[in-house]
């Protein structure tokens, strides 16, 4: 028996047989696929670097009328890749200090000194 599992972020449900894809235990509403990611590089974050949202992951939300908490924030702190759910991070809300877990690392960008 296939157990389904579906990505914080991505939403896309797999069973356990097939690991391609992300893999954490939370079930979501919106179905969107992982396939968004393919045009984006994979990119390396600074630990503790202070990074923003992605252009494209708030132009996502805005088209596809996702209300995600992370839009509250402009600025967050970049903790680093999750070691065993590769390509996902946990930051931490420089305003407010929340800490979000699970997000793509592809969703963030980091900040320029100019910037900080």
């Amino acid at each position: 028996m296939a157990i389904s599992i579906y990505c914080s972020q991505c939403d896309h449900s797999r069973n356990r047989e097939n690991r391609s894809c992300c893999y954490v235990g939370l079930m979501m509403v919106k179905k969107r696929s992982c396939s968004r990611f393919s045009h984006v590089p994979r990119k390396k974050l600074r630990q503790y670097a202070f990074v923003r949202l992605a252009t494209f992951y708030k132009k996502m939300c805005v088209e596809q009328k996702v209300k995600s908490p992370l839009l509250s924030e402009e600025v967050f702190i970049f903790l680093g890749e999750i070691p065993n759910m590769q390509g996902h991070c946990v930051i931490v809300g420089h305003t407010t200090g929340k800490i979000y877990i699970g997000y793509h690392i592809e969703d963030f960008e980091e900040l320029s000194r100019d910037e900080t």
